[in-house]
């Protein structure tokens, strides 16, 4: 299963070091996007922020209309710029996962 993330360069180096499959700039081709999306081997796009926000459309109305599990959508905070706070990445990760993990506000 890849992962997949859509953002700034930093961002996506720092996931790329982590190991995910491909890192996309956020300035991707809408239609290339939407050829990722279709993928079978893609199971999770993380999306920087602004690039959640600049294909907000897409992701919400992909959301609506898929009919597997898969791809799964997720917004990621940018390193320096607070714009989730902890609470919306608990509940990030209980959205994606479907379980609570860890707990970091009990």
């Amino acid at each position: 299963m890849k992962i997949i993330t859509v953002g700034d360069k930093k961002t996506n180096l720092g996931f790329m070091l982590a190991g995910v499959s491909e890192a996309i700039p956020e300035n991707i081709d809408l239609n290339e996007l939407k050829e990722k999306i279709k993928d079978p081997e893609v199971g999770l796009i993380l999306f920087t922020s602004s690039a959640y926000e600049k294909y907000k459309n897409l992701i919400e109305h992909t959301e609506k209309r898929k009919t597997k599990v898969t791809p799964i959508f997720m917004r990621i905070p940018v390193y320096g710029i607070k714009d989730v706070e902890i609470d919306d990445v608990d509940l990030m990760i209980k959205k994606a996962l479907g379980v609570k993990i860890g707990g970091f506000n009990e």
